[in-house]
């Protein structure tokens, strides 16, 4: 992020009041005081966690994002260097090329090696710093082996980049596993929950003397099932592994 934790963290406190101070004059025009007072303190609350969480949100899924096209920028490294390509070289290759959030953090640790003066070792150790990722970390262990030991280290990367691929792998069989019950609980919300909802509505009415207004009926198919249907999307879009979603 280009600002730091200070300003992020004013900048959390005064978004968070705005949110409670809207809330409350919000709810100033339907409900009592108190009432409303509880609502300007829970948005308050959910706005300033919300917002103090995002920066670990963040670092993990930019972690997630250089763990996906690390694997291949790695194998691409390992063949200039077994081809005796210079390091520097094979470094500058993959960062022009299409290797995403990877390949731009290469180029910027190259960066650092050509304008900033840095060597090789300390840039690559910056570069594992600023990822929160153990694999990663490990990767730049390795490219620092590869680059004081020339093709003999070419091997290791190589293996590396393997050893990664098996594990996104492994991940992307975990969620095809996971989504067998997740569409099992999509069709039962979608479909047979209004449907129950629907029957116990019309049953209730007619024999056990329970009334539903239409608002009631209302809200619950165009508020309550749509947002349990978009909760449990929105669920499987944030545990999809970064594989699969491209250049998402």
């Amino acid at each position: 992020m280009r600002v730091g934790a200070q300003e992020w963290l004013s900048f959390s406190l005064f978004a968070s009041l705005f949110a409670g101070l809207v809330a409350a004059m919000a709810g100033m025009m339907a409900f009592p005081i108190g009432t409303s007072a509880v609502f300007a303190l829970l948005a308050f609350a959910l706005s300033l966690l919300f917002l103090t969480r995002y920066p670990s949100y963040a670092k993990l899924k930019r972690a997630e994002l250089v763990e996906r096209d690390l694997p291949i920028a790695l194998g691409a490294i390992s063949v200039d260097l077994q081809a005796n390509t210079a390091f520097e070289k094979a470094l500058a290759r993959v960062a022009r090329q299409e290797y995403g959030e990877a390949g731009r953090e290469l180029g910027r640790a190259l960066r650092d090696v050509e304008e900033g003066g840095e060597s090789m070792q300390e840039a690559l150790r910056r570069a594992a710093e600023r990822v929160d990722s153990l694999p990663v970390k490990r990767a730049y262990m390795q490219l620092a082996f590869a680059y004081e030991h020339g093709a003999s280290g070419a091997e290791g990367l190589r293996r590396l980049a393997d050893e990664m691929i098996g594990l996104q792998a492994a991940k992307a069989r975990q969620y095809s596993a996971r989504m067998t019950f997740f569409g099992l609980l999509f069709v039962s919300v979608s479909c047979i929950l209004p449907a129950f909802f629907s029957a116990y509505a019309i049953v209730g009415s007619a024999f056990m003397q329970m009334t539903l207004s239409p608002n009631d009926i209302l809200i619950a198919f165009c508020a309550v099932f749509p947002l349990m249907d978009l909760a449990i999307l929105l669920y499987l879009r944030e545990k999809t592994p970064r594989i699969l979603l491209g250049g998402k």
